[in-house]
């Protein structure tokens, strides 16, 4: 393309012919995909006729069916749990009246059956009390109980 200096210095015929050669370059290669297009649809076709697969039936796109990622072979699988941790903590709660502190929560909560393989299950838990609208937080002990309705 012409320098901007350059372009301020022509006519509008000159310019006009420029647009029209631009244009005239784009539907080349329209064209030209088109027909590039059709020609790959043709190949698939004779690849799929002599019993082959064709690359645009099946891209082949991600993991393989049936492996496991490197991250989570090295960390195992999810801990699957019969309830939420809310529920589990809810639970808990309800049976100490005075309330419990995340680490004495969190304790109660391992033996009751929750399984978590998280480093940092104190973090997990005190994220699910702070969110929790069931759970408040008793100022005067630091103690979690559940929340008044």
């Amino acid at each position: 393309m012409a320098k901007a200096s350059a372009v301020r210095n022509l006519t509008v015929a000159q310019l006009e012919k420029l647009l029209a050669t631009k244009k005239n370059q784009l539907g080349d290669l329209v064209a030209k995909r088109v027909k590039l297009q059709s020609d790959l649809e043709n190949l698939n076709r004779e690849i799929t006729n002599l019993g082959g697969e064709s690359e645009v039936d099946h891209p082949r796109r991600g993991r393989p069916k049936g492996t496991v990622s490197k991250k989570l072979a090295r960390r195992g699988r999810r801990a699957k749990n019969a309830m939420s941790l809310a529920k589990y903590v809810e639970q808990e709660l309800n049976v100490a009246k005075k309330g419990l502190t995340v680490d004495e929560l969190g304790v109660k909560v391992q033996e009751a059956g929750y399984k978590s393989k998280s480093e940092k299950f104190r973090n997990v838990l005190y994220q699910c009390l702070f969110h929790g609208e069931q759970f408040q937080k008793d100022d005067a002990t630091g103690r979690w109980v559940l929340a008044q309705k």
